[in-house]
Parts: C-alpha cells; structure tokens; sequence
C-alpha cells in the first residue's frame, strides 16, 4: 500500500534544543486513516522515538529535537521499511504546549532565544472570556509550566497564546475542555 504521512509541529515548527511534541497522520491513497507502528530514528539510523496511529491514522510523540540533525519516520510496509522525512526544525523560536489532563490544563512555554521569555504574556480566552493572564518576568528561565484547573471552568474551545513584549503573538494553541458538572 501507499501511504501518505502529514507532519503537524505543535505550533507550526520543530525547534533545535526544546522538546517538541509532533503530531502525525497516516492515511491511503484515497485518505482512510491507517492504524500502525513505527518510529522516529536521526540520518545516522539512531532510534528517537517509537510512535503509534490509531484508528483514525492519527498519533503523536515527544522528542527533542537536536540541531543539524535529519528526522525521518520509518514504517514497515509488507516486510519493507519505509523512511519518510520529518520537516526541518528552526533553529531559533518558540514552543507551547498545552494539554488536558482532564482535571487540569497543563501549559507549557518554552524558547532556545536567551532571555526570550523575559517579559513575554500569556493570555488564555474561553468562549470570549479570560481565563488566564500570566506576565513572565524572570530573565533567567526560558521554560515555565502553568497548571489550570478545569473544575469552574465551562465547556468549549479554550485558547492560549503567548505574546512578546511588545504584543506580538508568536505561539497560538487550543484544547477542547470538557467538564463533567456542566
């Protein structure tokens, strides 16, 4: 079978030194999402990672991503491996991840550029209201984690985007919260 492999960076670019979550879909010629193994392995054939999709052809994994370094998805098809390149990281940039953990939203902001959080903003909106405005003022850190607890929070689409200093969004995600008390 053919297969057709869409990469999706979480926040649109692998960066060099941060771990980056990368979302996959595997689907046929003709789109049916496929279920399967494979991994992640360097131009050297080193293993990075191991990743599953699911019913659907969707999966996701964790890594990080090492500079001057080529990533490529290995499947085995019919008893023959198949390489697919992973896209190029950025060298320099930023990263949000955001997750559900059913009972909390976990927010995670990240950045390899020296000082490059110092100073930037956090605002989180749910159905046109604020949920979360975080000011992130220590110049040493260039990750932080905010942890969100969906209890009093509604249903819905929640966004979260991280600006710079001067109002400049540079990382935009969005998780569906489900509240059970609703």
């Amino acid at each position: 079978k053919k297969l057709i492999i869409e990469f999706f960076p979480e926040g649109g670019n692998l960066v060099t030194g941060l771990k980056n979550v990368l979302g996959l879909k595997i689907t046929d010629e003709k789109g049916k999402g496929i279920a399967l193994e494979g991994r992640i392995t360097d131009q050297d054939g080193s293993l990075i990672s191991m990743f599953r999709s699911y019913e659907f052809g969707l999966g996701q994994l964790q890594f990080k991503v090492e500079p001057e370094t080529d990533y490529y998805a290995e499947i085995e098809i019919d008893g023959k491996l198949e390489k697919y390149p992973v896209p190029k990281p950025i060298s320099k940039g930023y990263v949000l991840q955001v997750s559900n953990k059913g009972e909390s939203i976990r927010i995670r902001a990240s950045t390899n550029i020296a000082n490059g959080l110092n100073g930037s903003f956090l605002l989180g909106h749910l159905r046109g209201n604020l949920l979360l405005k975080h000011f992130q003022e220590n110049k040493a850190q260039n990750t932080y984690e905010i942890k969100l607890s969906t209890a009093e929070l509604n249903d819905g689409v929640a966004s979260f985007t991280l600006f710079t200093p001067e109002g400049e969004p540079i990382c935009e995600r969005l998780v569906f919260i489900e509240n059970p008390n609703n």
